[in-house]
């Protein structure tokens, strides 16, 4: 697996299908990194009819189960420190008291939006008192490598 990605961690490109040594130097001379197949776990070989092979002794054979890829998901995960690395969530809480929405924890540089009926409104604080009931998402943007987060109310 060939993943690209830019100075943040930001993951843009993931190859997963095997690729000729040349267009692997390629990549890796642009600063993509490569993630090669782990050997699975010893399994016992088979004829193509399913009996289990042994050897003279009675022994059974065994080989290399299916090769173990690595797993990288281009929005969840991002680089950090030349590994695969999970995104961290959004650690920003969104407290309700009556109409009144609170938005606290939210990491430094995050934007804020509601979304009323499909329709997204950006927010210029972290408090905000709505004039009529019902549902919304309060969307938080943090900065990266922290995912979005989106918290679906009820007002009443």
């Amino acid at each position: 697996m060939i993943i690209e990605h830019d100075e943040q961690g930001r993951i843009f490109h993931i190859i997963s299908d095997p690729v000729m040594p040349e267009v692997l130097e390629a990549y890796l001379a642009r600063g993509a990194l490569s993630f090669e197949p782990k050997p699975g776990a010893p399994i016992q070989a088979r004829t193509m009819q399913g009996e289990a092979i042994v050897d003279e002794d009675g022994n059974p054979v065994m080989t290399n189960g299916s090769s173990i890829l690595a797993k990288c998901d281009i929005q969840s995960d991002y680089i950090r420190d030349g590994q695969i690395t999970p995104r961290p969530l959004c650690p920003a809480t969104v407290v309700v008291s009556g109409r009144r929405i609170t938005i606290k924890d939210a990491p430094k540089g995050s934007t804020f939006a509601a979304e009323i009926e499909d329709v997204e409104y950006p927010l210029d604080d972290t408090t905000v008192e709505l004039d009529e009931a019902g549902p919304l998402t309060i969307i938080i943007n943090p900065p990266f490598p922290y995912m979005e987060a989106r918290h679906d109310l009820e007002i009443m």
